[in-house]
């Protein structure tokens, strides 16, 4: 598998289980993906959301994709496991709210809105499982990112 695949996977199926940690305890939650560019992930957020507040504090993120059994393929998943970063970069933010323009209506007031916060995924790894390969996958090598 490579990484072309890897990216293709997660924008065919880009809802997503984004998981972080507090302290000890992790959280999971759902994440619809924005894009895949320079070889990362990227989401967004709000800054005053647990999400964001977690990832301040610990960067380690695992993301999983999962695409549905389409017989006679099994139901597949993309684990991501990565650091995560806030991006500052105010030609970025313009591109999420032109390709997202609805965040204005549920409360952003626009790319200048310090609320608003792009996640980037980096520095990781991605492996593929299916209900037969989930007890090997400790085994399987992983696609660096």
């Amino acid at each position: 598998m490579e990484l072309n695949e890897c990216w293709r996977f997660a924008g065919n199926f880009p809802l997503c289980s984004f998981a972080t940690a507090a302290g000890s305890q992790p959280h999971v939650r759902t994440l619809l993906l924005w894009c895949v560019m320079n070889d990362a992930f990227y989401f967004h957020t709000g800054a005053s959301t647990h999400l964001a507040k977690e990832i301040k504090k610990n960067p380690k993120v695992e993301i999983c994709f999962f695409a549905p059994p389409l017989p006679p393929h099994p139901a597949r998943m993309m684990r991501v496991t990565g650091f995560c970063e806030y991006v500052e970069d105010k030609n970025l933010k313009a591109r999420l709210f032109n390709e997202r323009p609805s965040l204005i209506s549920v409360g952003y007031s626009g790319p200048d809105d310090k609320e608003i916060v792009i996640l980037r995924v980096h520095s990781g790894e991605i492996r593929f499982v299916t209900m037969e390969t989930f007890l090997i996958e400790k085994d399987s090598s992983p696609i660096i990112f």
